[in-house]
């Protein structure tokens, strides 16, 4: 049991080393005020990541007879809304830093929309990569 646990703990490895990576970037760089579009890729690889979290997960689920998946294009679609429910999750965080403390993080409705569809963008990519190279290694 212990095992399968820390095998879920490393599955979000890539969404923290992004959120480390960009949190770092804003402390010692200050690059959202200093670089307008920093933000754009950090949802793509946000969406890249949590693609790549997703997929460790439905290995792992695999492997435990958790669950059968025999469609790579359920897998895919699985991937896919598990980042795109991720990236939904992350946009009411931002809302709510703006309400509550007035971060100024969703400037505009567009700069939303704009996010989740790279986190989506990404989770696709992402996904379609990581659907070939499972089929590749089986």
């Amino acid at each position: 049991m212990k095992k399968i646990f820390l095998q879920i703990i490393r599955a979000f490895y890539p969404p923290f080393i992004v959120y480390v990576f960009q949190y770092l970037a804003q402390i010692f760089g200050n690059v959202y005020f200093r670089y307008k579009h920093f933000d754009s890729p950090m949802h793509f690889l946000g969406g890249v990541s949590m693609a790549m979290t997703a997929y460790f997960l439905l290995q792992i689920a695999e492997e435990q007879k958790w669950l059968v998946i025999k469609k790579k294009t359920v897998s895919l679609l699985l991937i896919i809304l598990f980042a795109v429910f991720m990236a939904v999750v992350w946009e009411f965080h931002e809302f709510l830093m703006d309400q509550f403390f007035d971060t100024h993080m969703q400037p505009s409705n567009f700069d939303t929309m704009k996010d989740l569809f790279l986190g989506m963008f990404g989770s696709f990519l992402a996904g379609i990569f990581l659907m070939r190279k499972k089929t590749s290694t089986s």
